[in-house]
């Protein structure tokens, strides 16, 4: 999992680094990129080899949907606001529970949409 968040780091790095130097696109594209990979890496990390908990693994995941939506109002790369959608709506498929916890779930959602409204309203 070191290994991945030193990926992680580098690319957001290289990211910035570009960022700051005017470029719009190819920034937008590597942040995505690092978060998708951290994202499975993260998912990985609990679902296939158990080295967190399902529950370290959830709030991780949830940091990163917001991490990625944070980068999307501050940029302005509404297509990494759509990696940060479609995480957080792949979030309760990969975090699977033996009970029925549909009320979670529709709190969770509701989040969600909230915080997708909240940046469709900050978009110029």
């Amino acid at each position: 999992m070191m290994r991945v968040v030193r990926m992680f780091l580098v690319v957001m790095g290289v990211a910035y680094r570009f960022a700051k130097k005017g470029w719009r696109l190819f920034p937008q594209f590597l942040f995505s990129a690092a978060l998708v990979v951290l994202y499975l890496g993260t998912y990985a990390s609990f679902g296939f080899f158990h080295v967190v908990s399902q529950e370290v693994g959830l709030v991780f995941l949830l940091i990163l949907i917001v991490e990625a939506a944070l980068l999307a109002v501050v940029y302005e790369a509404w297509p990494m606001a759509l990696v940060a959608l479609l995480g957080g709506l792949a979030t309760p498929l990969l975090i699977s529970s033996p009970r029925d916890e549909y009320l979670s779930l529709f709190a969770y959602l509701l989040l969600l949409n909230g915080g997708a409204l909240l940046i469709l309203w900050r978009r110029p």
